[in-house]
């Protein structure tokens, strides 16, 4: 029986978890979970996830075990309820050092916030988030009851709604960017790699072109906006337009009510994403509000030029030498004010700026920020995740 108590400590002490209900879409917590997974994997570190939709060709090649968790038809509270007591059933059966949760698990070891759905819904809409909410029921629990050892966010504009709104020690609340992979976004051979994005979407090579990229949700990040600033912009200017809504027919009648359909290129959302970062010669973000914003560090990395909303994480990036890339508002004036003075500098200042880009996104690697996760793990939990 020791020996048998003996090999399970041993398996226990390199063996974590991660739950996450949604890893059927490229959102920004998807991919953050896949790097960590792999992160942690390639050191030796055996990893089960736990999630409810899962897409399996996003890990092809992984080492990390996957788990499907039964979605049951229950409203939204309850369904994120039920997720929680299913993982947790799971666990019970398992011996895994500690639990990372990415938002709908209460956990003695690292919970990830990355929605700030209170502030996002006053920012957008307002006015206070309905108390029925299922997210921000799930939130105020979990934050409240501080059974956590580890609070995680990806931005200091996150970190500190979540320290005001709870109550907590700023200090405890642990801000870690989302990293990006410099094997697929970067410069080399940034000339064909525009020939094909502009192939792949359509475009002539000597249009200026300006994208926003995206995985969806078109209200928060202010399509709307984009789409009325188009109208006070010069006809040479084309837009591309990259993501899934539901309500993505309502945006394409607005361009058409107001005559600028001709100069949008709408897209999915694809794998080889790099390609329409360097396709475009300008991204843009002008989101109400995201608390980070990991495409924009990605066209950063491919050296692009940037156009950042006030609210968006990824700006504190930023330094004074690329000041220009933060919009003054996300009004369309605000919008269509930001794009006439980028559209307006010659190609070396262009140039220029896209290579302090580059060199800003380049000490935000996921595999950078996935190591400070670890060393904020090994610090807090002494004799895990040891290799």
């Amino acid at each position: 029986m020791k020996k048998l108590n003996s090999v399970k400590s041993e398996f226990a002490q390199n063996r974590i978890a991660i739950a996450i209900r949604q890893l059927g879409k490229n959102s920004g917590a998807a991919r953050n979970v896949k790097e960590q997974a792999d992160f942690f994997t390639s050191r030796g570190i055996g990893v089960d996830i736990y999630a409810e939709r899962l897409d399996k060709s996003n890990f092809a090649g992984s080492k990390a075990r996957l788990n499907r968790i039964f979605r049951l038809p229950l409203p939204g509270y309850y369904k994120r309820k039920a997720f929680e007591w299913q993982v947790k059933l799971r666990l019970a059966m398992k011996n895994s050092a500690l639990l990372i949760s990415h938002g709908d698990i209460n956990t003695d070891g690292v919970l990830f916030i990355h929605n700030c759905v209170h502030l996002a819904h006053e920012t957008i809409y307002g006015k206070s988030l309905p108390k029925s909410h299922a997210g921000g029921r799930i939130h105020t629990s979990i934050i409240n009851q501080k059974k956590y050892r580890i609070l995680v966010t990806n931005s200091k504009l996150a970190a500190k709604d979540l320290a005001n709104r709870y109550g907590l020690n700023p200090s405890k609340v642990e801000v870690i960017y989302q990293g990006f992979d410099p094997g697929q976004f970067n410069t080399k051979n940034i000339q064909a790699k525009r020939l094909q994005g502009r192939d792949k979407i359509g475009s002539l090579p000597d249009k200026f072109l300006i994208g926003l990229i995206t995985s969806g949700n078109f209200r928060k990040r202010n399509v709307d906006g984009l789409i009325r600033a188009i109208t006070l912009l010069e006809q040479s200017i084309d837009f591309l337009i990259v993501g899934k809504d539901s309500n993505i027919n309502q945006y394409q009648a607005l361009a058409k009510e107001l005559n600028v359909a001709h100069r949008i290129i709408w897209r999915s959302f694809s794998r080889d994403v790099q390609l329409y970062y360097h396709a475009v010669d300008l991204f843009i973000l002008p989101a109400h509000i995201e608390e980070f914003g990991r495409t924009a560090l990605e066209a950063m990395a491919c050296g692009k030029p940037v156009l950042l909303g006030p609210m968006v994480g990824c700006s504190e990036l930023l330094d004074e030498s690329t000041r220009h890339c933060k919009l003054r508002d996300v009004t369309p004036r605000g919008i269509a004010e930001g794009i006439k003075w980028m559209a307006g500098q010659d190609l070396q200042t262009c140039l220029n700026l896209g290579n302090k880009l580059n060199k800003i996104a380049k000490a935000y690697t996921s595999e950078l920020q996935t190591k400070k996760l670890m060393r904020l793990i090994q610090d807090s939990f002494p004799g895990i995740l040891q290799n």
